[in-house]
């Protein structure tokens, strides 16, 4: 989780953490339907989860990424692609694209690039930039 940067969105959950305080039973009641929603996607993704394909430009993609941000060892690929997978299946898809590895990467590898203790740039906008550095999807595949 990262802290919001914008004012509403800050402003509802403080709203919502509130009423939760306020009245635990009834903040679960409003939301219990949204809750069985939730729990029916992740039930039906994770019977998905081992039949979405991950083709050889996907892990290319992921393994130039992490090359490019500098990720120490494997784990940063094997995160994404691990990631990149489970994101397919919540979206009912059975193939994962490169836009699902673009949509995870923030959270996967934040806290995998090697920083400078001293250096205060903020992992998420250095991974933004490597994304929107990385080659497009069709020269992957060349």
């Amino acid at each position: 989780m990262r802290t919001p940067k914008d004012l509403e969105t800050r402003l509802e959950v403080l709203k919502r953490r509130d009423a939760f305080d306020q009245d635990p039973s009834a903040f679960c009641d409003h939301y219990e339907s949204q809750q069985q929603a939730l729990k029916a996607l992740i039930v039906s993704a994770r019977a998905s989860l081992a039949s979405v394909a991950l083709p050889d430009e996907v892990m290319r993609y992921i393994a130039q990424l992490c090359m490019k941000l500098g990720t120490d060892g494997l784990r940063g690929e094997l995160g994404l692609m691990r990631a990149a997978r489970v994101l397919t299946a919540m979206r009912a898809q059975s193939v994962t694209s490169i836009q699902e590895v673009i949509d995870v990467a923030p959270s996967v590898l934040s806290h995998r690039l090697r920083r400078d203790p001293l250096e205060e740039s903020a992992s998420a906008s250095v991974i933004a930039r490597a994304l929107r550095d990385m080659p497009s999807a069709s020269a992957q595949a060349h």
